[in-house]
């Protein structure tokens, strides 16, 4: 017998709480790269490695390398992959937020 109840109601609370982090890594690594790259003063290897906005971009996505493969072991892959794309709106949200983008 198949259970018809849907992906989301079988999920823990760690499960959820590892797509909500992993969720958070990706605005987290967009927004802080947006920003990095705002206030980034010219071209050069020394420049990137002081800018903060940068490293904690960076550090978004050496995190998200490691909560991935994770989210991915607790969860249904068609399942994570939908939620990832929440990342879209988040996205959209944020560059209007943040950064004064126009939504079309």
């Amino acid at each position: 017998m198949t259970d018809s109840l849907p992906a989301s109601r079988h999920l823990s609370t760690g499960a959820w709480s590892l797509l909500l982090f992993n969720l958070i890594l990706l605005a987290g690594q967009v927004g802080l790269g947006k920003q990095a790259a705002l206030d980034q003063a010219g071209i050069g290897l020394h420049l990137f490695f002081r800018n903060p906005f940068y490293l904690a971009s960076m550090a978004c996505l050496l995190l998200q390398t490691v909560v991935w493969p994770l989210v991915l072991r607790r969860v249904p892959l068609g399942f994570a992959y939908g939620v990832n794309s929440l990342n879209y709106v988040s996205m959209l949200v944020i560059g209007h937020w943040a950064f004064g983008e126009t939504v079309t």
